[in-house]
This record gives structure tokens, C-alpha cells and sequence, in this order.
């Protein structure tokens, strides 16, 4: 009898295709995915014993009639496998990889148990005619049963959980269930068309191209997972709820190497760093972001730590990448989960804010433990009371008065910000949260509400009575980089009716540093406005007295670490303060020293020259209306 085997042969070619293809790339460890391999293994044997069978049928005659049920069992039985995999990987990716419940897992299988009996103990005939020849029966009626319910079930869990899967996933896993379908029916009312491989190989192709293909989460200039590929992992994993640990790399140098060389240099260096780990862990490399990757380790927290120094040591000394040499000195931290995150958002969060260093981390690996958790929770709450706080005036200004120790009275005052929720998290300190600010991109949001409030006090009927000269206002550097921070702040003054006369700019050093066009334009159209500056917190940076001639100060404000040492008998610091005040007032400018809180630092420093004085020994930072009776009602003599 003549044989065609023309689409099983071409259905077992694009079958080895798609096969190569998944046995020689870096699949993801995901439940789907594990699935996916179980399909794809029972696809390949029901299209060999596809080809069995027909020859079988073919040499009917010729054959033990065992061997000939034998091989349609195979067949058959195999088929019915592989529509329960398929149903059981759509529910999967449905599901975002969490397994179903035990009662649902048997139940999803029962009609492959029931065709499973069918299979093994069902009747099974054979028909030759003239057009070609098939088997049918009860044993071959369960193919197209097991066919119908559970793509039927495959359609339930799409259009019931439709929201939880893309549109793009939903559409793919549809148009292999219709391919599936379609080449069923056509099957069943043309027995002799012997198609069934077809649609098997159809339905692979389809979910391997547009779902299970690995090369959509792998990146070509490293060779890690992408961090979609990562996400995916995570979710899976953490579905699961067994523990497992993340080793982070994260490499400081990233962003001074992009910013050198190029973004494709810098890659380059996470590749070469890539595939130094490859050589010290079978685990899969992933890369959430530009200087960072992730290892999800199958070690416990012992092993992944002893992972961590091998990894330390194999980045020790310079990388060479087209002939440079690059050091990396890397930072790593290992982090349990799910004992610390049970959503790969968060812990994704996490990485940014350890690859930040905006927690703080000051050891080479850093483990993941209650007391950084408590830091990254704060970090998060804080920044999230933050937010709040710009956008529903849940921020406020207090007032540090400063005494002028030649006029004998208050003559000027610091505005402070502050955030009126203090139950939350307790006291945030300003250099907690404008760092915060600084870093999410509402510095210049901050900044404007703390000027407007600056504004309206220095306009109040209160501020005048009280015969201050000017209100000192903080500058970030941030804010100092907005071109139009100028005209946005004269506008204001403006606004008001505020002369810019009563305003008086702080800039920390450390900003003052930057000295970029920006900045210096910024500050002349201030200056020529009226408004004074100062130098904020001088001695906490590089303390350069040459650069004080660039910029338009006419205070200098003393920080209180070079005040302190001198009223400490031993400190070998004691030297500087009296040559630091002798030096500022040679350059013409004024002196705030700031952190006085003794009767004894007042009287050293005024006989050192230092016109102005703040700190606790007169007041802490008060609100508006204390700060005002305070100011109103002070008297002192020295």
C-alpha cells in the first residue's frame, strides 16, 4: 500500500528546528518553561509514533497485531499528554507561574486519567480503503474528547482571567488553540488526511516563537537576561514560596564609564564581568539595569556569601576591554527571599536604592538582614511622605534666629524646612529627605514651596515688626542647575511685594563646588536683583578659601565641626579655628558660626572677631508664630 508521508515528514523537520533551537539557548528556570520542555519533548514522541503508526497500518499484515495497538497506544496516549500540557502552560502563564491548588491539579487532569484508561484497556479498529487507511474507536475517540475539553478549559482561563495577561499573549495563545482546533476537526471528518503532526508542529512553532523563546530576554551585548527576564524568574520563584537567595553585583564605575566611553564600552565591561561569573556559577546571569546583575542562587545563605568573596576576588585588578584597563571594585549584596520580598517590584526597588548607595552599605557585600530592611523600609516611607508632603502642603518653615554680637540683637534667621508627619516614621531630618528630593526629581517642587513660604513670611506685618534685616533661605545644587530657577524665584519676590534685599541665599559648599554656567548665571541674576549669599557649612568639604573670589558671597557660615575641637583642650584641631575667622575677615567677608550652645563658645568667637552667632545657646529652630514672640520678646546681655 502506498504511504505519504509528506507533512509528517515536514512537520518532524520544523519540529528538530525549533528543538535545536530550545536545547542550545539559556531558557529561563520558570515553571511554564519547564512545562513548555515537557510539551516539546512529548510533541517529538507523538510525531515519531505518528510515522510508526502509519507504517504499522501500512504493513498491517506483516506485523503483530500487539505491536500494531501498541504503538497507536504510544501515539494516542502521548496526544492526550499533550493537550493536558498545553492547558496546564496556558494556565500557568495565566496564573503569572503560580501552580494551582492540589483540588484543581486533579481536577485539571482528570480527563487525562480517564482517556489514560481509555488508551490501555479501550477497543481499537483499523480501516483500509481505497483513499488511505486510519484507526478508530473507543481508544482513538479520546484524542478528540481530551482535544475538546481542555481547549475548551484553555478558552475558560483566558477570558476568565483575561486582565492578567497581555493582549498580545492572550492573542497568541488563542490563535494556537483555533490552529489546534481547526486541524482536529478536519482530522475527525477526514480520517484518512492522517494531519495531526501538522498541528502539533503549528502549535509549538507559534508558542516557542511568540512565548517560550529565550532570546527575547537575553541581551546581545552581554549575553545575560534582560530585566523582563529577570521579573519573570522572580515572579515564578516567589509563587513557589520556597526561600532562595539574590546575589546583586553592582559596579560604582558604571555611570563614570558611560559617561568616558560610551554606553557600548560600559556594557562591554558588564559583559567581561559576566562571564568571569559564568566561570564560577552554573546559576543564570540576569541584568536589571545598567550597573547591576543578578544571580538567583541555588546555594543557601553559607554558599551564596562564599560565592560573593570568589566573585570579589575575581575582580580583583584591573579589567582589560579593547586595550584598557578598567577597575570595577564592585559592591554585592545577597538578599533572602521571600523572607524580605514577596513581589519582584520590590525587590527591584531595592537594587536601585543599594546601587544608589542611597542606603547606606558601607561594606564590600552587604547581607540583606532585619537592620537594612529596616533602612530600605524607611527609605521607601520616607520618600512616599515625601511625595505626599509636596503635593498636599504637608510641608512647613521654622526659624533659627541669628545674633549679631556687635548690634547686640537678632539680625537675620535661617528658614529650615520641615515635614509636618512626624508619626510615620518619627523626625525626619532635612538632610534626610532633600537628598530624597534631590535624588526622585522633586528638589525643584521643594524648593519653590519653600521660597513661597520664605516670601510670605518676610511679607507678614510679624517679620517686619520684628527689625530683622533678611531671611536666609537654602539653595541645593540641584536647584542651583535649574536655568530658570532665577526668574522663577524674582517672580515670586515679585509676587509678594518682597525685595529681593530681605533674601539671603545659602549654598553649601559642596554645591558651590560645581561652579557650572548655570549656577554662576543664575546667582548674578539674584545678585543684581538685591539678593545677598552665603556660604553654607563651610569646613565640612574641601574648604578652598581661593575659591570664595569666584563666587558672590558676603557671608561665610562656620560649620560646627571646626568650632567644637577648639573648646576641646586635646583636639590638635584647635589650631584652625582662630586662623579660619582671622582669614575670612581678611577677604571682607562676614562670619556666622554656627552650633554655639555655650556661654563660652559666644564669648571666644565674638573676641575672635565673628560678627554673627547662631545656634541652640540662643534657640532651636522655631515655628512662625514662636519664632516671632521669641524674636519680639528677647533681651540679652553678654
Amino acid at each position: 500500500m502506498k504511504i505519504n508521508l509528506y507533512l509528517q515528514a515536514a512537520s518532524l523537520c520544523f519540529y528538530a528546528i525549533v528543538l535545536m533551537q530550545y536545547l542550545s539557548s539559556r531558557r529561563l528556570p520558570t515553571r511554564s518553561n519547564h512545562i513548555f520542555g515537557a510539551l516539546i519533548i512529548v510533541a517529538g514522541i507523538n510525531l515519531i509514533f505518528d510515522v510508526l503508526t502509519v507504517y504499522s497500518l501500512a504493513y498491517f499484515d506483516r506485523l503483530p497485531i500487539w505491536l500494531v495497538r501498541f504503538g497507536h497506544q504510544i501515539f494516542i496516549g502521548s496526544m492526550d499528554v499533550l493537550i493536558a500540557l498545553l492547558c496546564l502552560y496556558v494556565i500557568t502563564i495565566i496564573r503569572g507561574g503560580r501552580a494551582l491548588s492540589p483540588g484543581k491539579t486533579l481536577l485539571v487532569f482528570t480527563p487525562l486519567i480517564l482517556s489514560m484508561f481509555a488508551v490501555f484497556f479501550g477497543k481499537l479498529y483499523y480501516k483500509f480503503e481505497d483513499g488511505g487507511f486510519y484507526s478508530y474507536g473507543p481508544m482513538a475517540s479520546t484524542i478528540y474528547i481530551s482535544i475538546a475539553l481542555y481547549l475548551l478549559l484553555s478558552i475558560y482561563y483566558l477570558l476568565r482571567y483575561r486582565r492578567a495577561v497581555a493582549a498580545h499573549t492572550r492573542a497568541i495563545i488563542l490563535i494556537a488553540i483555533v490552529c489546534e482546533s481547526t486541524i482536529a476537526l478536519i482530522q475527525l471528518f477526514n480520517p484518512t488526511m492522517l494531519i495531526s503532526g501538522l498541528g502539533i508542529t503549528m502549535m509549538i512553532v507559534l508558542l516557542y516563537s511568540s512565548l517560550a523563546n529565550p532570546e527575547k530576554y537575553t541581551e546581545a551585548e552581554t549575553g545575560t537576561i534582560n530585566r523582563i527576564g529577570l521579573v519573570t524568574v522572580l515572579r515564578d520563584h516567589l509563587s513557589i514560596g520556597k526561600p532562595f537567595f539574590v546575589l546583586t553585583l553592582c559596579v560604582d564605575s558604571w555611570r563614570d564609564l558611560e559617561s568616558a566611553f560610551g554606553q557600548d564600552f560600559a556594557l562591554r565591561v558588564m559583559g567581561k564581568i559576566a562571564t568571569k561569573l559564568e566561570c564560577l556559577t552554573s546559576d543564570r546571569i540576569y541584568h536589571p539595569r545598567g550597573d547591576c546583575l543578578c544571580l538567583i542562587c541555588s546555594n543557601d545563605e553559607s554558599g551564596t556569601r562564599k560565592l560573593a568573596e570568589s566573585i570579589l576576588h575575581a575582580l580583583e585588578g584591573d579589567l582589560e576591554i579593547g586595550g584598557v584597563g578598567v577597575s570595577v571594585s564592585p559592591r554585592i549584596l545577597v538578599t533572602d527571599c521571600p523572607k524580605h520580598f514577596s513581589k519582584a517590584e520590590d525587590f527591584l526597588r531595592s537594587v536601585g536604592l543599594f546601587a544608589d548607595g542611597v542606603v547606606k552599605a558601607p561594606e564590600a557585600i552587604t547581607i540583606y538582614n532585619d537592620e537594612y530592611a529596616k533602612a530600605v523600609s524607611r527609605r521607601i516611607s520616607v520618600e512616599a511622605i515625601l511625595k505626599h508632603a509636596v503635593k498636599n502642603d504637608g510641608l512647613t518653615l521654622v526659624y533659627q534666629p541669628i545674633y549679631s554680637t556687635s548690634k547686640r540683637r537678632f539680625t537675620s534667621a535661617e528658614a529650615l524646612v520641615r515635614i509636618r508627619d512626624t508619626q510615620t516614621v518619627g523626625f525626619i531630618p532635612p538632610d534626610e529627605f532633600i537628598a530624597i528630593a534631590e535624588q526622585n526629581g522633586l528638589i525643584g517642587e521643594l524648593g519653590r514651596i519653600v521660597m513661597e513660604k520664605s516670601c510670605r513670611f518676610v511679607s507678614s506685618e510679624a517679620f517686619k515688626s520684628m527689625g530683622l534685616d533678611y531671611l536666609e533661605v537654602n539653595l541645593s545644587t540641584l536647584q542651583c542647575l535649574n536655568a530658570n530657577l532665577s526668574e522663577e524665584f524674582i517672580e515670586l519676590m515679585e509676587s509678594f511685594g518682597v525685595s529681593p534685599k530681605s533674601l539671603n541665599f545659602e549654598i553649601t559648599e559642596s554645591a558651590a563646588m560645581e561652579k557650572s554656567e548655570i549656577m554662576l548665571k543664575n546667582l548674578a541674576r539674584l545678585g543684581e536683583a538685591g539678593s545677598s549669599f552665603s556660604m553654607d557649612d563651610y569646613g565640612t568639604g574641601y574648604s578652598n578659601l581661593s575659591m570664595m573670589a569666584d563666587m558672590p558671597y558676603s557671608i561665610i557660615k562656620i560649620d560646627k565641626s571646626l568650632i567644637w575641637p577648639y573648646f576641646n583642650d586635646s583636639s590638635r584641631l584647635k589650631v584652625l579655628l582662630p586662623s579660619t575667622v582671622h582669614m575670612i575677615n581678611s577677604l571682607g567677608f562676614e562670619i556666622v558660626a554656627e552650633g554655639v550652645e555655650t556661654q563660652e563658645q559666644l564669648d571666644v568667637l565674638t573676641e575672635m572677631g565673628v560678627e554673627h552667632i547662631q545656634g541652640y545657646f540662643f534657640s532651636k529652630p522655631l515655628p512662625e508664630e514662636d519664632f516671632v514672640k521669641f524674636v519680639s520678646d528677647f533681651s540679652f546681655s553678654a
